[in-house]
């Protein structure tokens, strides 16, 4: 389903202001593709992988609300498509520790208000 075991390098707290654009969006892209355990995009898997996940998300209050929030940017109020943009080059490197540490302890600590901070 998830691999949970993927460290995000694309993007850090703590490298966020030095960034190479073109060598980030490299690894983030790689690092979208482990984490549903593919090795090139494939628009279904990611479509059904972000689905599953969603089903499992839906039941967190503080995900619902991450995902309320960022459907706004899109004009939508549809949680999917909440969860989708959260997956954004942008956020997924604060989203994917949250997801994490929700799938390995069913919690979510303060982690998750620094991505709705980030919203």
């Amino acid at each position: 389903m998830y691999n949970t075991n993927i460290k995000c390098k694309y993007r850090t707290l703590e490298n966020i202001n030095n960034l190479d654009n073109e060598e980030q969006e490299s690894e983030y892209r790689k690092e979208m593709l482990l984490v549903f355990g593919l090795e090139e995009f494939d628009d279904d898997k990611v479509n059904k992988g972000i689905d599953d996940l969603f089903l499992v998300l839906q039941d967190s209050e503080p995900f619902v609300k991450c995902m309320k929030k960022s459907a706004i940017m899109f004009f939508s109020e549809d949680l999917k498509i909440g969860l989708m943009g959260l997956f954004s080059y942008d956020y997924f490197y604060l989203l994917h520790p949250c997801i994490c540490e929700y799938l390995n302890s069913n919690d979510v600590s303060d982690k998750i208000n620094t991505l709705l901070c980030a919203l």
